[in-house]
């Protein structure tokens, strides 16, 4: 049996810490379980940072108290508020594209990562921990050139000319022109398979949310899971 190198072990419990309630005594024996003063910060942070899930590694480490490295714990201290920075500017222009939208008549769905900027509930910060390459958005197929269009506007430029919409999920990614992050417009959730996760069963149990009279709609948590895991 291969045995998992020790910075993808310590990455991988770490992220299950990182959603665990906090606890004292709980926080102090991972820490010295994980032997945190000796750890492979390099390799950590290399594997970490490949896989996208960097910033989430300082709520847990913070946890940790003095057995984290000082250097360390302040790049991830940096890296996590860079992030809620970046994850706070996609959340408004998520935001401003959604109003566009519904001038249009139309009320994007949130796919994936998306649904995170909205935070647990309307008016709170996106998590800081999760980041995000790409917006993912479910519109009717019949407004896809439209919305496409609003896109354009703002200077998203798509990332290939080809498309057959009855074989992809998503029209190309719109690169943004800070080239920084994409809009995925999707008009299904998968290509040539739903996976028994029809776009019709999104929409019918996706619940209707606003923030400054802008309209969205967020899948049920069966549905956000269930696409993430398909």
């Amino acid at each position: 049996m291969t045995r998992t190198p020790p910075h993808v072990d310590m990455v991988l419990r770490l992220l299950r810490w990182h959603r665990a309630s906090p606890g004292a005594g709980r926080d102090k024996v991972l820490a010295e379980t994980l032997a945190l003063q000796f750890a492979p910060w390099r390799d950590v942070i290399a594997f970490a940072s490949a896989h996208f899930v960097l910033a989430a590694l300082a709520e847990p480490l913070r946890r940790a108290g003095s057995a984290v490295p000082g250097d360390v714990m302040e790049f991830l201290n940096g890296i996590e508020t860079a992030n809620a920075e970046r994850n706070a500017g996609l959340r408004e222009f998520l935001i401003s594209t959604a109003a566009q939208f519904n001038a249009l008549g139309v009320e994007p769905i949130v796919l994936k990562g998306a649904a995170f900027l909205l935070g647990e509930k309307y008016g709170q910060a996106p998590a800081p921990w999760r980041f995000m390459q790409d917006v993912d958005l479910l519109v009717p197929e019949h407004w896809l050139a439209d919305c496409v269009a609003v896109l354009q506007a703002q200077g998203f430029v798509a990332s290939k000319s080809a498309y057959n919409p009855h074989e992809e999920a998503h029209y190309p990614p719109l690169v943004s022109p800070c080239q920084t992050f994409s809009v995925e417009l999707h008009t299904r959730l998968f290509g040539l398979n739903d996976f028994e996760l029809p776009v019709s069963d999104i929409e019918r149990e996706a619940r209707q949310s606003g923030v400054n009279g802008v309209h969205v709609r967020v899948p049920s948590a069966k549905h956000r899971l269930m696409h993430i895991l398909a």
